[in-house]
């Protein structure tokens, strides 16, 4: 009803449009005020028993007062059409900001507090929202929340069963009805089955009679919608959507790792399939909620007490004092006791040992008596070419318990698996097969001990795989490494310590097909390695620990999503992401008794991987403090006046970043909490992301976006027990289309695609030149409906890194030709091609300039940052102008950078609290007061 006035109200605009109809901004002037106006349907006013009905209905909804409620200021009607003026709220809705990004846990409570306050109060009141959803929650202008259209849906349905108590169920709403009706999963309609498919209750699914239970589901699917970014029953139809519903769980590993269990244990009450299951009243959670907030704040607090006291570095507290002592000790430490501890047989003594700043601790642990601390450090180094980024070398240190001396022991030339002997005297590296041994305590370089044939590859991962050792150090006549046989299958070699000598040969037999090895850790038990398998499945990507029986090779997996663990007695502690646990071990079954119990938090970790800690003989925890790390990491642009914020969310963006030529549209791979990458993308303006291409068992990497943001192009990469397969695929960023698969791949390096065709049917890529002697590659473009390859440029030096001008006239490329990479330009039109630079560069970018005219702007191989003109006269030949310094791009160092066709620069950079921690937290007689605990 696009009118000038709505009665009393001057129309301002449109403000949205819903199942129940359109959404008016107005402004009412005799209050001077803004208010929202709903226009309902105009068959609600022409129904008398729903008119009727509605009015009534409107009046105890026009009484609600609370604060975190939107409310009713009037029920009218005008030109036959009903109107609800409501409190105008301007801010976001909810789901515009989980379309942006999953919520951390921590900042959902107050939100979650906020809804559940006013569904309380309403209930208390005697009303029930029936359609509650992100869409109906708005945040205003100082960002509290406002829930909207609280008991409309219930005013406006036409069966409602206290109209008709003899109407049957078969004469209401039907899934049938529903599917025929509409496939919208994310519609409100009045008038069939009330509520929101994907939101609603499986009682409103099944068109029963509902109450504020039905609130307390559709609160949990929020709750759960606000922590993963997904509803929990999202489907692309209705009927599906209601089955999910009906029959299915929510996919509870998408949760997650680090959220309390109190938290998920609320939300699995709230998400019961029956009602006698279900919580009973929302105020339940709502204090629930607040505990959890005020525990979060507790920490803080203590974090910021703690902090300013720098004598609590070594304090030795007992009795009841020993919950306090497992606080903040240290710094950025951010650990703290799950519960109290009552007693404990000896004192605890906390220490925090400082290490260089240039140094950061990657791996360590304690020798049995606790006289010394063995960590691998990296250390940044420049580089050797001025300007470039530090190299990252590595190294063996050992501190005495009692000193604050840091002494090297070896400098690794190259990644290498390493161990230390059982009596904390000698240690073992592992070059690729090549064993070395060497003791601590001498200053000679390790003596080789063996050479062993087709190693395990020992690639890095350490902030994946943080306990990864490459080699075990059994016991003092006994090493283990993992190679492959003569059939090329798995197996464990037994070495003898002193000698080098093979002892034993022991194949691995995998539990499931669905298991990838990743690396030795240390021993288990008398009989067992332990391991990490990880696993990729259509259930998703997890790290697991395993163990490896030295007898029969039986590789089984002992926990799932975690990162370290030890065998103390009948007890294995192990870490889930940033969290310290314990569980109880059956040794004669070789399995844990119970899930395990948290016992600390605030462990170091990297997001999506988990913590790394050890525990002595002598019962001395050792661990690396600071929590999960890396998920508030920023998007930056600079324009010509340095590196500023974009309002887009700060989140974990992870291995790149792309921008579209126009500037308009930015996407980037981004990881879960269990390790994939998925692909989100967005706009600058509105300020938005959202999630592109996500799949359980599938990564995707590698974005590439067109000129004009409306496509992207990525690598997905799928791990099966045939291997690990590769697909080129394109998706619609605004989400309005599947992804389409362009083509399969066997080889990583088989193509490398580096831009959009400007009419988005094709992409430049090199790949691999067949007519090549040398391994040259050479250009082609890959059509994006057949997957055809077509030969752009083939070269003596090869051709790579292909990209169109933005006027489509110009290649630039990159080729090989004087032994380094030169940058160089191609018309298509008439086969010319000229040099620009022959500085050597690493990477090139077209920008557009207001006046239409082209430059080049390249990176050379130290870093500088260098611009040419390039040009086409009218026959066709370049004129290329003179390189110069650009003047304005200092972000280099940025974790991930890119350009736009006009120049600015946008880059990935670590969030505020980001940084490595450069101190060991270690607590002496911290096992035994585990165990006075248990007691």
């Amino acid at each position: 009803m696009p009118e000038e006035r709505i009665g009393k109200y001057v129309v301002v605009g449109e403000a949205g449009r819903g199942g129940m109809g359109i959404v008016y901004h107005a402004r009412d002037e005799s209050l001077n005020r803004d208010v929202a106006i709903k226009v309902l349907p105009e068959s609600t006013a022409l129904d008398a028993k729903r008119m009727a009905r509605f009015q009534r209905e409107g009046k105890v909804l026009a009484s609600l007062n609370h604060t975190n409620i939107a409310t009713i200021y009037e029920i009218g009607q005008h030109n036959d059409h009903l109107f609800v003026v409501l409190e105008y709220v301007p801010g976001q809705t909810l789901d515009e900001l989980i379309r942006r990004s999953a919520i951390p846990w921590r900042k959902m409570l107050p939100i979650a507090i906020q809804i559940a306050a006013a569904m309380e109060y309403a209930h208390d009141q005697g009303i029930i929202h029936r359609d509650l959803k992100p869409l109906n929650i708005k945040f205003d202008e100082r960002g509290h929340v406002k829930v909207l259209d609280f008991g409309l849906a219930k005013a406006l349905d036409e069966n409602d069963p206290e109209e008709d108590a003899n109407e049957s169920l078969s004469d209401r709403a039907t899934l049938v009805a529903l599917s025929e009706a509409s496939q919208d999963a994310s519609a409100t309609r009045p008038g069939a089955m009330m509520g929101t498919v994907g939101y609603l209750s499986p009682e409103q699914a099944c068109g029963k009679p509902v109450d504020k239970q039905t609130d307390i589901f559709s609160f949990g699917c929020i709750l759960f919608e606000m922590l993963t970014g997904n509803a929990p029953f999202a489907s692309d139809s209705a009927v599906d959507a209601i089955g999910r519903t009906l029959h299915k769980d929510p996919e509870w590993a998408q949760l997650p790792q680090n959220i309390p269990t109190q938290l998920k244990a609320l939300l699995q009450r709230c998400l019961a399939k029956e009602k006698q299951d279900r919580l009973r009243d929302i105020g339940d959670a709502r204090l629930e909620l607040i505990e959890l907030q005020e525990f979060q704040d507790d920490e803080q607090a203590t974090i910021t007490e703690q902090r300013s006291s720098p004598a609590l570095l070594a304090v030795a507290i007992v009795a009841v004092l020993i919950a306090i002592a497992l606080g903040v000790l240290y710094g950025l430490d951010k650990s703290q006791p799950i519960a109290p501890i009552q007693q404990t047989a000896a004192p605890l003594t906390h220490r925090a040992i400082k290490l260089p700043e240039h140094l950061t601790p990657g791996v360590f642990s304690s020798t049995p008596d606790d006289a010394y601390i063995r960590l691998v450090c990296t250390n940044e180094v420049p580089s050797e070419k001025k300007g470039g980024p530090p190299q990252l070398e590595f190294r063996i240190y050992v501190r005495p318990r009692d000193s604050d001396e840091l002494r090297a022991i070896h400098h690794f030339t190259g990644l290498a698996g390493f161990a230390f002997s059982p009596d904390g005297e000698s240690y073992v590296l592992n070059y690729n097969g090549l064993i070395s041994r060497g003791r601590i305590d001498s200053d000679v370089a390790p003596v080789e001990l063996a050479r062993i044939q087709s190693p395990a590859n020992f690639a890095g991962g350490f902030w994946l795989f943080p306990a990864k050792r490459g080699i075990v150090w059994f016991d003092e006549e006994t090493l283990v490494v993992e190679t492959l046989n003569d059939q090329a299958q798995p197996e464990l070699v037994l070495l003898n310590a002193k000698t080098g000598d093979i002892k034993k040969h022991v194949p691995l037999i995998l539990e499931s097909n669905d298991l990838r090895r990743d690396g030795l850790i240390g021993k288990f038990d008398d009989d067992h390695v332990l391991m990490y398998v990880s696993v990729y499945n259509d259930e998703g990507f997890s790290i697991n620990l395993a163990t490896a029986s030295l007898k029969t090779g039986e590789l089984k997996v002992l926990v799932e999503r975690a990162g370290d663990a030890q065998l103390i007695g009948d007890q294995v502690f192990f870490t889930r992401n940033d969290a310290l646990h314990v569980a109880s071990y059956d040794p004669k079954e070789h399995k844990l008794l119970d899930a395990g119990q948290p016992v600390m938090q605030g462990l170091f970790s990297k997001y999506a991987a988990h913590a790394l800690f050890d525990i002595s003989d002598n019962g001395t925890l050792i661990y690396l403090p600071g929590g999960v790390q890396g998920a508030d990491r920023r998007i930056m642009i600079n324009t010509g006046e340095g590196a500023q914020a974009t309002e887009l969310v700060n989140a974990p963006y992870d291995n790149a970043l792309a921008v579209s030529g126009d500037g308009s549209s930015i996407c980037s791979t981004r990881l879960r909490d269990d390790g994939m990458w998925e692909i989100w993308g967005g706009t600058f303006d509105p300020p938005r992301m959202r999630k592109i291409l996500a799949k359980n068992d599938a990564d995707y990497c590698f974005p590439m976006l067109s000129y004009d943001g409306s496509t992207l192009g990525c690598v997905q990469i799928t791990t099966t027990p045939n291997g690990v397969e590769l697909a080129y695929v394109v998706a619609p960023v605004d989400g309005s289309r599947s992804k389409e698969l362009v083509r399969n791949f066997t080889d990583p390096y088989e193509m490398n695609t580096s831009c959009f065709s400007l009419d988005n049917q094709r992409v430049m890529a090199d790949m691999p030149d067949p007519n090549s002697a040398n391994n040259q590659r050479y250009l082609v473009e890959m059509d994006l409906k057949t997957g055809e390859i077509s030969e752009v440029l083939s070269r003596v030096g090869g051709a790579r890194n292909g990209l169109w001008s933005p006027d489509g006239k110009i290649i630039s490329f990159q080729t090989l030709e004087t032994g380094v990479p030169e940058l160089h330009v191609y018309n298509p039109a008439n086969g010319n091609t000229q040099v620009v630079s022959h500085i050597p560069i690493g990477v090139q970018r077209w920008v557009e300039h207001p006046d239409g005219s082209l430059s080049l702007i390249y990176w050379d191989d130290e870093w500088g940052v260098w611009e040419s003109t390039i040009a086409l006269d009218d026959a066709g030949a370049f004129a290329i102008g003179q390189a110069t310094p650009h003047p304005h791009i200092d972000s280099p160092m940025a974790l991930h950078y890119t350009m736009d066709n006009r120049g600015n620069v946008y880059t990935i950079e670590a969030g505020e609290d980001d940084g490595a921690p450069k101190h060991l937290v270690v607590i002496e007689n911290w096992l035994d007061s585990i165990d006075a605990k248990k007691k």
